[in-house]
């Protein structure tokens, strides 16, 4: 699974706001948008699992995830269709659906911040 940053979108950012609202980090409003919320929200847990605060949901983050915490985004997101798109920390985009390819639909132009 590509690295997660701010502004990713789709229904596979949704697993991830919803362990972290059970874990009462968030408050509760899931929307399938990796926003700011989010991020830091994820920059709270890497800091109690001794992670640099990052605020990115990258492989690192993701085994700690797995190994303290028993939550694991990919297994989560088996049986969830649809898309999303994986902003990278480069600003470029990432397509991903379960079973996808390693590489897949990658934009190259940076993402646009939107008003």
């Amino acid at each position: 699974m590509p690295t997660m940053c701010e502004e990713s979108k789709g229904p596979h950012t949704i697993p991830l706001q919803s362990f972290l609202c059970g874990m009462r980090i968030t408050n509760g409003v899931i929307f399938g948008k990796y926003n700011s919320a989010v991020a830091h929200a994820v920059v709270s847990v890497q800091q109690d699992l001794g992670l640099p605060p990052t605020g990115k949901f990258d492989s690192v983050t993701s085994d700690a995830f797995k190994k303290a915490l028993g939550f694991d985004l990919e297994a989560a997101c088996e049986g969830i269709p649809g898309i999303t798109e994986f902003v990278q920390p480069d600003g470029s985009v990432i397509s991903w659906w379960p079973g996808a390819p390693r590489k897949v639909a990658l934009r190259d132009e940076p993402l646009v911040a939107r008003a």
